[in-house]
Formats: C-alpha cells, structure tokens, sequence
C-alpha cells in the first residue's frame, strides 16, 4: 500500500513512512533558533524550523539556489556553531540543508547541535564502530 504521512513544520520530530523500499528520514528535533547561511560573502538570514542528524530545515529571507554550498551559523546551547551544508530543497521561502560531514569537526558540531535539541548524546564515531 502506497501512503505519505504529511507534517505540518509545527511537527518537527519523529521518523516519516515512506512508501515502497525507500529509507524512512532520520528523526527531526525542533530548534526555534536564528541561522544565516552564508555563500560567496552573502548572508541569508532566517529561522531554523527543524533539525536531524542529515540537515536541517530553516525559512530563508532570500533562498538560494539548489545545490549550493555554504556556511550554516547558528547557536545551539551554549555553543556557536558553523557548519558545512549543501542546500537540497527550496520550497518557497523553506530551504531544506544537508550537512557535509567531510571532518571530524563538521561530526562534532552536529553531534553538539543534535545533543543541545533532543536532550540524550548521539554516540561519536569511535563509539558506533565494534
């Protein structure tokens, strides 16, 4: 049986079904927070509406272009945090961001940014290997 299960951006957490062998989302934490995304010396400033261990969704003054990479700043916690992100989707004004996890310190960042959200640690990397 094929099926969607729609969320408002009000919903922000929980995995989404997807029909067929597709790969179900990673879990998204809502994060009420300022973000700018930074390319080629132009910030588009905006509010994050959610965020997984993937990427993260923000509303954007001024969207870019798909595929575009850049710079996502924001604070999480009691941390700043600039993070290594390639834009994915635009929707209107709703730009979805995948992080490019190229460096353990990209991995560290979104590890502090996924703890400060959803209240227990992801485990870091030497962890998940047995």
């Amino acid at each position: 049986m094929w099926f969607n299960l729609f969320r408002s951006s009000a919903e922000s957490s929980g995995p989404v079904e997807t029909p067929g062998n597709d790969q179900p989302r990673a879990t998204r934490f809502r994060l009420d927070a300022d973000v700018s995304f930074v390319v080629d010396g132009r910030r588009h400033e905006g509010r994050c509406v959610n965020v997984s261990e993937s990427g993260l969704l923000a509303g954007l003054d001024h969207p870019p272009d798909v595929w575009v990479e850049g710079k996502l700043e924001l604070e999480a916690g009691a941390h700043y945090l600039n993070i290594q992100v390639r834009v994915a989707r635009v929707e209107g004004n709703d730009v979805g961001f995948a992080f490019c996890l190229d460096t353990e310190n990209d991995r560290a960042a979104i590890r502090i940014l996924i703890d400060s959200v959803s209240g227990s640690p992801l485990p870091s990397p030497s962890e998940n290997e047995s």
